[in-house]
């Protein structure tokens, strides 16, 4: 920078004998302003960028875990099925050894 830097407490103080140096000074200021503003700026993008990440992350592992318990309850349902089924043909096949011995007179 071509300029002395000054305070912004300074330049508000040479107001009433505002000069050509003044000037420059400011526009020093106001350019250190700006670039902090812009790597500020690109620090919270980067940070944003990073968050947007991480959720997506998340959702899938949630995603995830959800199809899981789906398949876990879909594999639950059909064990419970077979098994009311394997206790429906027990059932079945007493009942029919009872009427048999039923109709041949055997006990």
């Amino acid at each position: 920078m071509l300029c002395d830097t000054m305070s912004m407490s300074t330049l508000h103080n040479d107001v009433k004998s505002w000069t050509l140096a003044s000037d420059c000074d400011l526009l020093d200021h106001l350019q250190e302003m700006s670039k902090q503003i812009q790597n500020r700026t690109n620090d919270l993008m980067h940070q944003v960028e990073s968050l947007d990440f991480d959720v997506s992350d998340l959702d899938v592992g949630l995603r995830n875990t959800f199809n899981e318990f789906l398949m876990l309850g879909n594999s639950q349902f059909i064990e419970n099925r077979v098994y009311d089924d394997e206790e429906d043909d027990t059932a079945k096949g007493s009942n029919m050894i009872d009427e048999k011995n039923l109709v041949t007179g055997e006990s």
